[in-house]
């Protein structure tokens, strides 16, 4: 990757997650490590990145409310 391309795509990233924020949605991102199995040499793990975009008003999103004491 090169140097003008390490700062360009956080920035772009960005713009993209402001879009969707604008647009009424969340993004909702985890990682994972799963194994690979088969092939020639022996399992090994594999991280899997998860992306899951959603409304903001969606009844999937489970909303905790607290209290903060200072």
């Amino acid at each position: 990757m090169e140097p003008y391309d390490r700062i360009m795509t956080p920035f772009d990233l960005s713009e993209i997650l402001r879009e969707l924020d604008d647009s009424g949605f969340w993004v909702f991102v985890g990682k994972e490590n799963r194994k690979v199995t088969g092939g020639v040499g022996g399992s090994e793990n594999f991280p899997v990145l998860i992306v899951r975009i959603v409304r903001k008003d969606s009844n999937e999103i489970i909303k905790y409310r607290y209290n903060i004491c200072v």
